[in-house]
């Protein structure tokens, strides 16, 4: 299970995800048990809400894109967040010089399941989008899922000066 992290530095965070990677946030999320780790590369701006992440997964630094949708449904108002390009992502390249990873298609639809989850258990975390925030599941696009879904509990939001 995916656990909030704050490191003491950029720099040390960033050496989490290997060589020439490079970070603008010190806090991610960490799956102790599989080794997969989740930072944020970056994001696009206020008028074209989403960006990149940076997946660690089995050892590999893996960039990701994602889209926001504000959405006010069964769910209540949140954050609905789409992930796309597993391996394929220019954001992470510009912004933390993660380089393009070939997956297979297999293994792409594996990284995005486990970005999936790490991207809900960290934006639920941080308080201008949790806890309320929701993920599009990536084998079935027309699924929202929450981090219940994934077998969490409730998530509380931590306060800008605690991340």
């Amino acid at each position: 299970m995916f656990e909030y992290r704050k490191g003491r530095t950029v720099g040390e965070v960033a050496a989490l995800f290997g060589d020439g990677v490079t970070l603008a946030d010190r806090t991610y999320v960490e799956d102790t048990e599989t080794g997969s780790l989740l930072v944020p590369a970056g994001g696009d701006g206020p008028e074209n809400p989403g960006g990149s992440y940076v997946l660690r997964w089995h050892g590999r630094a893996i960039g990701v894109d994602y889209r926001i949708t504000r959405r006010d449904d069964e769910h209540g108002d949140h954050a609905l967040f789409t992930l796309s390009g597993p391996g394929a992502s220019h954001g992470a390249l510009l912004r933390a010089k993660v380089p393009l990873v070939d997956l297979t298609p297999e293994d792409a639809t594996r990284a995005l399941h486990v970005a999936a989850e790490a991207c809900v258990v960290y934006e639920s975390h941080r308080a201008d989008y949790g806890p309320g925030a929701r993920v599009t599941d990536p084998l079935d696009p027309a699924r929202e899922l929450s981090p219940a879904d994934f077998g969490y509990g409730e998530i509380a939001p931590v306060t800008r000066g605690a991340r």
